[in-house]
């Protein structure tokens, strides 16, 4: 059993104004019961069964983005997409936020024979704001066997129920528009929900070559789940002279559909030293881009395309070890992954992470200690990139985790 509280900081720079948001929480990050079982023979010389409650990820999450642009407003974009349509046409060809800007009269028609639009929120030097707040997680229950075959070849297999759920509400808002404007403000508000059930499978097996070097290797299945989300979004606009337009409202019905995640292979190679330690090497990689998306309802071929664009093989390294004096084990590691998009404006860092960990063991039960230690940057755009330059995104993940075993 074990318990962990974890604070996310992320700082923001903007057209070179910088700000920072963290948020913190704590988790019951694993909990589980391991029974060994008596020897089907004596090549078969080990074998165990357990139950494991897991939390995979935790998504609670602040990020704030603000800062004076001098060069566009996100309204120069809904123009450009909304020129050579008609406000009517705008929604069922998919450009929902053009649609309400002009409903929200940020945009109206200058010449209806060519449908150019113009806005009556004009000047630059903008003040323009992101907030972002999520919230949820990934935990997952698995049921596990494992064994033993003459000492040397050792294998597991699990079954994995994995239970995620999760919301995220980003508020856009921009001001600070010239004497002339019409407009003093307009806030832009969407939120999303997702709750998924799962199921996947693990294999593994490690062999041991010598008595102090072993190799392994294993596989996680794809996760096949049942997903329900929704989506909500608001504008609402703030005219000079004290009125307003607002709340404009759009929002779907929860979709239930199908999601089908990548499968993850994984190789390692271990060096024993005696009962007093060990050091491990993983190499672990997962093709992003074999996601599936599924429904008898909709048709999300497009959707699955866009995503493909954006995402790309993702790799990690880790390296880590355990010493062991007499009952105090002590524990460090560290681990590097490649960025997981394709784009080349994500301009995402390695993201590294570093480890320590000690423990004490008693007569018949273990507290162990562990602390852990996350980074990476990346680019961040308010709207397309065509429009707006990059933020610039710095996050850190401090974990600090307290556990007990017990030998019953």
């Amino acid at each position: 059993v074990a318990l962990s509280y974890g604070i996310r900081r992320t700082s923001s720079e903007h057209y070179g104004q910088t700000a920072e948001e963290q948020a913190g929480a704590f988790n019951l990050p694993t909990a589980g019961l391991v029974k060994s079982l008596k020897s089907l023979s004596d090549d078969f010389n080990r074998f165990s069964f357990g139950i494991t409650y897991r939390r995979m990820a935790q998504f609670d999450q602040e990020i704030l983005i603000q800062g004076r642009n001098p060069e566009s407003s996100v309204i120069d974009q809904w123009i450009a997409n909304s020129n050579g349509l008609s406000p009517d046409e705008l929604i069922p060809a998919g450009l929902l936020y053009e649609g309400m800007a002009w409903e929200g009269f940020l945009t109206d028609v200058a010449d209806s024979s060519t449908w150019a639009y113009i806005s009556f929120a004009t000047g630059l030097d903008l003040d323009q704001q992101q907030r972002v707040v999520r919230d949820g997680s990934r935990d997952e229950l698995m049921i596990s066997f494992a064994g033993s075959h003459d000492h040397r070849l050792f294998y597991g297999l699990s079954i994995g129920v994995p239970f995620l759920n999760y919301t995220e509400e980003i508020t856009y808002a921009e001001s600070g528009f010239d004497a002339n404007s019409t407009i003093d403000r307009f806030d832009l508000v969407d939120r999303y929900n997702l709750t998924a059930t799962g199921v996947n499978f693990n294999l593994g097996v490690q062999y041991r070559l010598t008595y102090w070097w072993r190799v392994g290797a294993a596989y996680r299945s794809p996760t096949w789940y049942a997903t329900t989300g929704g989506f909500d979004t608001e504008l609402n606009t703030n005219f000079r002279n004290g009125g307003g337009a607002g709340p404009i409202a759009y929002f779907n019905d929860q979709l239930a559909y199908g999601l089908t995640s990548p499968q993850r292979f994984l190789f390692s190679t271990a060096f024993v030293m005696g009962q007093q330690g060990f050091i491990n090497i993983e190499y672990r990689t997962s093709n992003l881009r074999n996601h599936r998306l599924r429904s008898d309802d909709f048709d999300l071929d497009g959707i699955e395309q866009a995503i493909d664009r954006q995402l790309q093989r993702e790799q990690t390294i880790r390296i880590g070890g355990e010493y062991v004096l007499e009952n105090i084990s002590l524990r460090a590691g560290y681990a590097m992954s490649s960025s997981p998009y394709s784009e080349e404006g994500s301009g995402l860092t390695l993201i590294q992470t570093m480890a320590l960990g000690a423990g004490y063991a008693f007569s018949k039960f273990k507290i162990d200690v562990g602390w852990r230690l996350t980074r990476g940057s990346r680019n961040a755009f308010l709207y397309s990139p065509d429009f707006v330059a990059p933020s610039r995104l710095g996050e850190t993940r401090s974990v600090l985790v307290a556990g007990m075993q017990f030998a019953l």
